[in-house]
């Protein structure tokens, strides 16, 4: 999958679920920008941090025609949201790092 994912410009995941899923991490971690509807409500529930450093283009079913457009003609928008989006899985998908997290919340609690 992942020769199939290289091959891509840009990711589109999850229009009416409301939150991105592993396939647009995956693509983040390539370095490709992400097209996602993200419900504004569940924003609460992440790490303030976190929701600043989502760097998902937020898109519904139907505004899509439009964001994709946008990304196509915009080469620099989307080398930015490549490098933010492999920052972000680094940070925040880290599988290292949220053992880490647990192991203190564990012993801390």
């Amino acid at each position: 999958m992942k020769e199939i994912y290289n091959e891509a410009d840009i990711a589109v995941d999850q229009l009416l679920v409301g939150w991105y899923g592993s396939f647009a991490v995956e693509m983040m971690a390539l370095e490709k920008p992400v097209v996602c509807y993200i419900r504004e409500e569940d924003l609460k529930f992440i790490p303030s941090e976190m929701k600043e450093d989502l760097p998902v283009v937020h898109s519904t079913k139907d505004d899509l025609f439009e964001k994709l457009i946008m990304l196509i003609e915009n080469s620099k928008l989307r080398k930015e949201l490549g490098e933010k989006g492999r920052n972000f899985v680094e940070k925040w998908h880290n599988s290292i790092n949220i053992a880490k997290k647990l192991k203190e919340e564990v012993y801390i609690t």
